[in-house]
């Protein structure tokens, strides 16, 4: 089986043909199935103190200027280096860029799994000290902006938590007892699984800690950086989301899904929109995003003249990547924010793609 990469890339974990993962191992977490708030499901508690040995995603940010794609192997991944070695080596653990969607052949429900790297020294650090451990700290987005109204960079997660009243029904600490390694770097996982229908919409951000238990019994925290100055909101992802830019994937033919992973993952997102249309339970009937354009007419470009393309989809209170694509980069160019820019004269079309849905607009450069 092959692996699939990309710059920034979300990923897909597939089943093998036996109908199994080839994961060894999992630290996850389940959701409370049927226990929602405001519409969303929470995420619980760990069920093992082991991480697993899939692997990792180069993710993306919130901003629209995403990828995705797919893998068949995760232990064969490519992309467990870190984001930025520079800024993992002044941290000692960074977090990976966005998450996984996984899945299992005989499930019907997906999960999400968060990846942080961490620097040989912090591993040897930790290991040679009984007061310390690795941990993962999950929470639902919300959850961490509550906490954070002054817009800090850093915090103090946990103690701003507690001082909320966000307890453990809301959130978890996840004590990784062994990482793992691929290619000399090594890191460790969460995973949260079986995200129910009233939760695939809701955007979860994960934090990788050292977490040191002091003298008097209290705990100290170390937390995770993020790739490129990022913070807990670029991390931030929902099933939505990441099923929506695997489609864009697969639509460019950046990512090949399965005929079994194309159907659930276009299941998933069709849950999201019948769940944004106030649906108590999905139709599953193919729901799709509706994209609109400004502008939508044909534009007539000369050489160095630019524009915008101001896209936008409904539902719209649902978060999912936007992506912009030129049919002929010789002839225009389009940056992920949409900006148009004419390179020499012929006709190329911009596609606008969400959840593997297009809308192009044809420029033709004179």
């Amino acid at each position: 089986m092959l692996t699939q990469k990309w710059n920034n890339g979300t990923q897909i974990i597939q089943p093998d043909n036996d109908g199994t993962s080839d994961d060894k191992g999992n630290g996850a977490g389940n959701t409370n199935n049927g226990n929602t708030d405001n519409g969303n499901s929470n995420s619980g508690n760990t069920d093992s103190g082991n991480t697993d040995n899939g692997n990792t995603d180069n993710g993306n940010t919130d901003s629209g200027n995403t990828d995705s794609g797919t893998t068949e192997n995760p232990e064969t991944s490519e992309l467990t280096s870190p984001t930025n070695e520079a800024s993992l080596l002044a941290s000692g653990l960074e977090m990976v860029s966005g998450a996984q969607l996984y899945y299992g052949e005989d499930s019907t429900r997906p999960a999400l799994r968060f990846t942080c790297n961490i620097t040989s020294a912090l591993k040897e650090t930790v290991e040679a000290d009984s007061k310390k451990e690795f941990a993962m700290i999950l929470i639902p987005l919300k959850f961490f902006d509550q906490v954070n109204t002054e817009n800090h960079t850093t915090i103090d997660w946990m103690t701003a938590f507690n001082e909320a009243g966000i307890d453990s029904y809301n959130y978890t600490t996840y004590a990784a007892s062994e990482l793992s390694s691929s290619g000399g770097n090594y890191y460790m996982r969460f995973t949260v699984n079986e995200i129910p229908y009233l939760g695939v919409n809701m955007k979860i951000a994960c934090i990788g800690a050292v977490v040191t238990t002091n003298n008097d019994g209290t705990k100290s925290y170390q937390y995770a950086s993020f790739p490129n100055g990022g913070t807990y909101r670029s991390n931030a992802r929902s099933v939505a989301y990441v099923a929506s830019a695997s489609l864009n994937a697969h639509t460019l033919g950046l990512a090949t899904l399965s005929e079994t992973a194309l159907a659930k993952v276009q299941g998933f997102v069709n849950e999201a929109v019948d769940l944004a249309n106030g649906l108590e339970t999905s139709t599953n009937d193919n729901s799709t995003f509706t994209i609109t354009s400004n502008p939508s007419a044909p534009q007539t470009l000369s050489v160095g003249e630019s524009f915008t393309v101001q896209a936008s989809y409904t539902p719209s209170d649902v978060e999912v990547p936007i992506w912009y694509r030129s049919s002929d980069e010789s002839i225009v160019t389009v940056d992920d924010n949409g900006k148009v820019t004419a390179v020499k004269s012929g006709t190329a079309v911009v596609g606008i793609y969400v959840a593997g849905e297009v809308y192009g607009i044809t420029v033709t450069v004179a």
